[in-house]
This record gives C-alpha cells, sequence and structure tokens, in this order.
C-alpha cells in the first residue's frame, strides 16, 4: 500500500485497531480489581469491610456519572457491572462511539483514580499524625489497579441475564469468604460453599444469613431524584446516583425497576418531537452563581414569565447576579433538560422582576 506522507501512514496503523461494538445496542463494561485479593487481605478487616464496601459503591457511583448511557452499575467483591445503552432515541449519541479502546481505557482509569483517591482520603483521616505520615501516605506504591472489559449483548434479557450470572458468582463468593475467615483451609477442601456455611455455623456459631443482604447479594447504583429549593423559593429536582442493597435477582424486580429501556418496546416514531418545556429564546435575570453545588457551573436565573430555571453560561461575558440573560438552547438528558443561556442587554432594563 503506498502511502503519500508519515501522517497517513500512521494514522492507517493507528485506525487498524480503532474496532468499535454495535451501536444501537446493549453494551455491558465490566470492571474487575486487579490483583485485589492479597491487597485487600492486607489492609482491609475480612470478611467483608464496610470501609472496602463503601469505596466500591463510591467509585461505581463515580463511573456512572461519567459514562454516557450508564442505566445501572451492579457491584460485588472487587468488580463493578455496567449496562450501558445508546437506544433512547434515533439521535442518542453512543459514548465514544462505542470505540473499543476508548471505553475500556476511560472506564478503567476512572475507577482506578476514584478508588485510589478514596482510599488514601481514608488512609489520611484515619492516621494519628497526618503532618509526619503524609509523605510516607501517599508515596506507598502499591496502588490499587482495574482492568475492564466492555462487549455487547444481543438483548434486553441478556442485560439482566449478565447481573444474575454476576450475582450468582457474588453469593458463592460471600459464602466461601465468610468461610475462609473463620475456619482452617483443611476443613474447606473440596467443600461446596452451601456446606460451608453450614460448617462456619456448626463450628463458629457464625451464620452467614445474618449478613447484611449487600455483602450477601451485592448493591445496585442507579439514580434517584432528589427535590431542592432555588434562591427564590421555587422547587427544582435533580438527580444523583445512590447504592442500594440489592435482593436476589428475579426478572419482575429487574423489570420494575424500570432503568433498563427494552428496545422492543421502544416508539421511535415520535423522537423528533421538541423537548419539553424549552425555554429556548427565553429571557430572564440572573438570581444566583455557580457556587460548587453541582459539578456543572449552574447560574439559577427567573423568566419574565416567572419560570426558575438553571443553565450553563456559554457567552464570551462571564455572568454575575443581576445581569440579563437568554436561553440559547436546550438538551433533553436522562436527568431532565439542560440549557445554555448568555448575557445580554434590555435597553437598559435590568430587573425583569418588576412589573411582574
Amino acid at each position: 500500500m503506498k502511502f503519500d506522507n508519515l501522517k497517513q501512514r500512521m494514522e492507517y496503523f493507528k485506525e487498524l485497531a480503532n474496532h468499535k461494538l454495535i451501536p444501537n445496542s446493549y453494551v455491558i463494561a465490566h470492571i474487575d480489581g486487579r490483583s485485589f485479593s492479597k491487597m485487600v487481605k492486607n489492609r482491609f478487616i475480612l470478611p467483608y469491610d464496610d470501609q472496602f464496601i463503601d469505596m466500591m459503591n463510591n467509585t461505581a457511583a463515580y463511573v456512572c456519572q461519567k459514562v454516557q448511557g450508564c442505566k445501572l452499575a451492579y457491584v460485588q467483591s472487587d468488580e463493578i457491572s455496567l449496562v450501558i445503552t445508546d437506544i433512547e432515541s434515533i439521535n442518542t449519541d453512543s459514548f465514544f462511539d462505542y470505540r473499543l479502546c476508548k471505553l475500556q481505557s476511560i472506564i478503567a482509569s476512572l475507577a482506578t483514580c476514584k478508588f485510589n483517591q478514596l482510599y488514601y482520603l481514608y488512609k489520611v483521616r484515619t492516621s494519628d499524625n497526618v503532618s509526619d505520615d503524609i509523605e510516607n501516605i501517599l508515596s506507598d506504591d502499591n496502588l490499587f489497579q482495574f482492568d475492564c472489559k466492555c462487549f455487547n449483548v444481543p438483548s434486553y434479557n441478556d442485560t439482566f441475564a449478565w447481573l444474575k450470572y454476576r450475582q450468582n458468582d457474588c453469593i458463592r463468593n460471600s459464602r466461601s469468604q465468610a468461610a475462609q475467615t473463620y475456619l482452617p483451609h483443611n476443613m474447606l477442601k473440596g467443600v461446596k460453599s452451601e456446606q460451608q456455611i453450614d460448617l462456619l455455623k456448626t463450628e463458629k456459631n457464625i451464620d452467614w444469613n445474618n449478613y447484611s443482604k449487600g455483602k450477601k447479594y451485592g448493591r445496585l447504583i442507579y439514580k434517584e431524584t432528589f427535590d431542592y429549593t432555588s434562591p427564590d423559593g421555587s422547587p427544582y429536582q435533580r438527580t444523583k446516583w445512590v447504592s442500594h442493597e440489592a435482593d436476589i435477582f428475579t426478572r419482575e424486580m429487574y423489570d420494575d425497576l424500570g432503568l433498563v429501556p427494552d428496545m422492543s418496546k421502544i416508539d421511535y416514531e415520535h423522537d423528533n418531537e421538541e423537548v419539553k418545556n424549552n425555554y429556548v429564546d427565553s429571557v430572564g435575570v440572573v438570581l444566583k452563581e455557580p457556587d460548587g453545588m453541582f459539578k456543572m457551573p449552574f447560574y439559577f436565573g427567573i423568566l419574565l414569565d416567572g419560570s426558575s430555571i438553571m443553565f450553563i453560561d456559554e457567552g464570551e461575558t462571564k455572568l454575575k447576579a443581576g445581569d440579563n440573560f437568554i436561553i440559547t438552547k436546550a438538551k433533553l438528558r436522562d436527568d431532565g433538560t439542560l440549557y445554555w443561556g448568555k448575557k445580554i442587554s434590555l435597553n437598559g432594563q435590568t430587573d425583569l422582576n418588576k412589573g411582574k
């Protein structure tokens, strides 16, 4: 093959490995801790350390928040499973176009960075003398690492089947972990997990069934809606990712959650309808500047019709409280409509609340 220049040649070779998953489909991202067994044993309390569980839950929530199209996560032991979709409408974008190298490297990086951050924050907070220990704590070269494998599954039912498969593994591992913590290895050799917990109860009077559901069956991470009040007293809602202890998975329970769309039941006929409550071209006044409450720099404003609104400034001149603005665009997202606006001048009128 002939190449006109060095860039063309190198870009050709790079693109040969640029594999993609199937668009308009279901994707599973399986995140797994690398060599966690020894590190967890040396740093946390067995069989189930509450701090470790909390770190895994918060890591999963962080990854869910950063991955476009993520609908839920299932967490057990040192692994996280994400269910990702791009089928909500014909215009829904795939996360990095479902480029496999991007999906796997970025998701693994997100999990690795967040878990290490949480771990070292925990170490600093529990240190007897932070000023003396901080350098030793942060220079520890035994960092936690996650890998990630992403793949398509063909149907809605297969997204449930994957989670069921991982929960079966969770239950088996949870039983074995409890038994191995309190009973000698020779006693458990060749004994199935169901029999191991019987031995645990007989020998140590420890009943595995009395552990919390999250330790036995894993945790589900998904978004919940919370009510807030804007500076002008108007109510509004935002969502955040929250951990929930899992029950034993059934298809009925999975359907009732309603978190993953079923492609066979989606009606795309009305996909091009305008965004509901579209306030594009509406004008208003800024009530409050971003205060760090949300990761995005949201401004709070009130429109001429009295509606309160949150939006992101996309203008060249930075907005401040009291400025007039116009809503320039809107985008419908999983957690509601996202708006953008910019500063405008209204011929000297600076208080749009007057005369209401």
